[in-house]
């Protein structure tokens, strides 16, 4: 229950990243700002750990697509796989 929690989390903290992202790309958000750059800080510093082994498997398979950045897409699939498979076959082997 508690690492679905985790993930759970993990899926929104990345999602607000992106979300994020995007706002600092188009404007929307001042870079130069006081409170949007550093709550963005923030936010990579958790996701950090979590998206980089996904970068880097990005940069070996599909070295040419510049700043296009598909780790998180990746991760929230690898999130969502060990939601629905992992947690869920060890929750009936347990109950079993």
């Amino acid at each position: 229950m508690i690492l679905s929690m985790i993930l759970s989390f993990m899926t929104f903290v990345i999602f607000i990243e992106v979300v994020m992202s995007w706002l600092f790309m188009f404007g929307i958000l001042n870079v130069r700002g006081q409170i949007a750059p550093q709550i963005y800080h923030g936010i990579r510093t958790i996701t950090g750990p979590i998206l980089q082994p996904f970068r880097d498997l990005q940069n070996k398979l599909l070295p040419n697509l510049g700043t296009f950045d598909l780790s998180p897409i990746l991760a929230l699939i690898a999130i969502w796989w060990v939601q629905n498979y992992l947690i869920s076959s060890v929750l009936m082997r347990a109950f079993a």
